[in-house]
């Protein structure tokens, strides 16, 4: 009988330790669904004046965790690129910047979101490696 108790208790101090990490992990995934907004800026310019790639970027965080939206360029309002990607637990983003039929993979997004809604990282186009630069923005 004291084997069985023993075991019991066992069970539910497992079951309590593991319920609060995922809790955790599932209020701070939370915190980042929503739209964020911010720009881009070339690392040798920061206008259409210097004809460099600079911008304005959206993002939507979904529930899970996947992250959709797009890039208006300063110099060529008409012309749009297209960012899909993830934000992982910790804030880490990843995307990729794709063409208007999202076939074509021409750049990257890496960066963090905070907690407290602020957002920064790094860009780079894959086919001109002129292009690259910082990113930032906030959560809105």
């Amino acid at each position: 009988m004291k084997k069985l108790l023993l075991l019991f208790g066992m069970f539910l101090c497992i079951i309590s330790c593991s319920s609060d990490d995922n809790d955790d992990i599932k209020s701070k995934s939370n915190s980042y669904i929503g739209t964020w907004k911010g720009v881009f800026l070339n690392e040798k310019g920061t206008g259409a004046s210097e004809n460099l790639m600079s911008g304005t970027w959206y993002a939507i965080v979904s529930q899970d965790n996947k992250v959709t939206g797009e890039c208006v360029y300063d110099n060529d309002k008409d012309f749009k690129t297209y960012v899909s990607g993830t934000v992982d637990n910790d804030g880490n983003v990843v995307l990729g910047t794709y063409d208007y039929s999202y076939q074509i993979k021409d750049g990257e997004f890496i960066g963090k979101f905070t907690l407290g809604g602020q957002a920064s990282g790094t860009w780079k186009n894959l086919h001109d490696k002129r292009y690259y630069g910082t990113w930032k923005g906030n959560k809105q």
